[in-house]
């Protein structure tokens, strides 16, 4: 976490972007996701790729749900 304030204090000294902002989102969804998961990026990497595909896809569909179910909320 630390890291990552430091990374956004830096952001924010240059200016913020729409990128910036939608990946620094993006990393922290990565983050719940692999924490409810029980399951680190690299140890997704490592499983067969018929798994990997389904987990990819996992991903993916979490991130998507997370960003349109914010605009959905009232």
């Amino acid at each position: 976490m630390a890291f990552l304030v430091h990374k956004m204090a830096q952001i924010e000294a240059k200016g913020r972007s729409v990128n910036g902002d939608i990946l620094e989102g993006m990393s922290f969804h990565m983050l719940e996701w692999q924490y409810d998961e029980h399951l680190s990026i690299k140890a997704v990497l490592k499983l067969p790729e018929k798994q990997f595909l389904v987990k990819r896809d996992d991903l993916v569909d979490f991130i998507e749900w997370k960003y349109h179910s914010v605009v959905k909320k009232p």
